[in-house]
């Protein structure tokens, strides 16, 4: 059924999440911050908020078939966050590109 592929996903996001093991954080040495700071967030209740937020989105309406939809929209937006973080750690990307965090770097840092 349709909600159980969308449980699947919501369940794939945070198994990456929790995880995560990419050259970026060990390249930085904060791999073991990553992982004591993933240790302390409570994924499952952070899973069933994105449930909430996708689920409205998911639903059949006016004639749209919510499933693909949803699903497109939510695969574009990882492929755009992907696209601007690799855009962040490549050094060919000016500080200028609106195609990465570079231009807000100070306070990118300080969130991620």
């Amino acid at each position: 059924s349709s909600a159980i592929a969308r449980q699947g996903i919501y369940e794939a996001t945070f198994q990456c999440v929790q995880g995560y093991d990419g050259s970026i954080m060990t390249e930085s040495g904060m791999d073991s911050i990553y992982h004591a700071v993933v240790g302390m967030l409570d994924l499952d209740s952070m899973q069933n908020v994105m449930a909430a937020m996708l689920e409205p989105h998911c639903q059949p309406a006016d004639g749209v078939d919510g499933e693909n939809f949803c699903f497109d929209k939510f695969a574009k937006m990882f492929n755009t966050w992907g696209f601007f973080m690799d855009n962040t750690f490549d050094s060919s990307v000016g500080i200028k590109s609106c195609n990465s965090f570079k231009r807000v770097e100070k306070d990118f840092t300080r969130i991620v």
